[in-house]
């Protein structure tokens, strides 16, 4: 059986509660958000973010208050997800599930999928 590395699990923590809503509270939960490339620039070009469980409403919530713009490009002025923004909760669309009151649990990721149309 092997021992955590002191100097890893700090790093891990520090990681942690430098990203999106982790605090010392947390002790180590995270959920991850993949950010598709046109959203980048909003996350300074990270392709993923961690962030505190919870609902998927709140999961935005937290990416909006660390990365400023992400709510009004998943959120229309109803506060519903927009039309042309897919977002999957580990491989399962929030639409078929309880949209914005989705759990989002420890270990899960939201995929963020912007809907490409043309001819």
């Amino acid at each position: 059986m092997s021992v955590p590395d002191a100097a890893g699990a700090a790093f891990r923590h520090a990681i942690l509660t430098e990203r999106v809503g982790i605090g010392d509270s947390v002790s180590g939960m995270a959920a991850t958000v993949r950010i598709p490339t046109t959203m980048r620039p909003l996350t300074g070009g990270e392709k993923q973010v961690a962030v505190e469980p919870g609902s998927l409403g709140d999961v935005i919530g937290a990416l909006d208050s660390a990365h400023p713009g992400m709510r009004d490009r998943l959120l229309d002025e109803d506060g519903s997800l927009r039309k042309f923004v897919n977002v999957f909760v580990d491989d399962d669309d929030v639409r078929y599930l309880d949209g914005l009151d989705t759990t989002v649990g420890d270990n899960i990721t939201v995929s963020i999928i912007p809907a490409v149309a043309g001819g």
